[in-house]
């Protein structure tokens, strides 16, 4: 097993819009908190404990306007002394 592992997990969306009819991807919080709790005990499950969670962002322009999304969560896990 690997000392240390890294996992993307992507954010779920939900289509909404926005100001002047604009669609955008909201994240769904509902979601990404059960993905990121799934991945959690999944890794806990293999001998990983949690190092790190860390949001990937980015800042698209659509139309004139800036906005910031969060692309998902790149999670890092270190295998147990134990295991």
């Amino acid at each position: 097993m690997k000392p240390y592992i890294s996992v993307f997990v992507e954010s779920p969306r939900v289509k909404s819009k926005g100001a002047f009819n604009f669609v955008y991807g909201r994240v769904n919080g509902d979601d990404m908190a059960r993905q990121l709790q799934a991945l959690l005990l999944e890794k806990a499950s293999e001998g990983y404990e949690l190092v790190s969670v860390t949001p990937l962002n980015s800042c698209p322009s659509e139309g004139g306007v800036q906005r910031t999304i969060t692309e998902g969560l790149v999670v890092v896990f270190k295998l147990k002394k134990n295991s």
